[in-house]
């Protein structure tokens, strides 16, 4: 009976820390592609551009994942540059929903940024992205828990090539990784407690 006991606890244990422990989706780019591309260096140094970047959506509950209506922004300077909407819909239980979104990005909506030029000249444009999924996990149609994922990632296109560059970053784990226009060039913020990221040289 002891036995019994001990075993049934041992399964409501370990149900109780896996299909019960709901976690907050990833949200990440997937790979980034310059479509059209423009830029101007004079006394008024400018850049014109459209962005074709792949969404992943990670959910690794066990349950589905509903997300509402959300935005991405892209930044350059820490000032937005352009904007994509996010539909909502659904990420199933234990997979990742993978979808394209079109990004028109233009430096007219900054006010003024004395570094374009320079950064024009080095053939080199960073970039920063910023994200957040709001939605609910579904859980046996009976428990319903709001999560929410989060993506923050820095990218450098590549003027000469057109080509997002390759980027480096450390884990918390110190691990070290690269990323070649790769599904994880822009990891999902939460992944990481530290993260380093750094343009490589041409």
């Amino acid at each position: 009976m002891l036995q019994l006991l001990l075993f049934q606890t041992a399964i409501i244990l370990l149900f109780a820390l896996t299909v019960m422990r709901i976690k907050s989706p990833k949200v990440r780019f997937g790979a980034v592609t310059v479509e059209s591309f423009s830029t101007v260096n004079n006394s008024s140094p400018s850049f014109d551009m459209k962005l074709m970047a792949q969404v992943a959506v990670k959910n690794t509950n066990f349950g589905h994942f509903k997300y509402e209506n959300s935005t991405v922004t892209i930044l350059y300077g820490g000032m937005p540059v352009g904007e994509a909407a996010i539909v909502k819909g659904r990420a199933r239980a234990r997979q990742t929903k993978k979808f394209n979104i079109n990004v028109d990005i233009s430096s007219s909506r900054l006010s003024s940024n004395s570094n374009l030029g320079n950064d024009i000249n080095a053939g080199v444009l960073p970039l920063s992205s910023q994200a957040k999924l709001k939605g609910k996990v579904h859980l046996m149609k009976v428990i319903k828990k709001k999560k929410s994922g989060e993506m923050s990632c820095t990218m450098g296109i590549n003027l000469s090539t057109r080509a997002n560059k390759s980027h480096k970053f450390r884990s918390s784990a110190s691990s070290l990784y690269q990323f070649d226009g790769a599904a994880d060039n822009c990891p999902a913020f939460s992944d990481y407690e530290a993260l380093w990221m750094e343009l490589t040289s041409l």
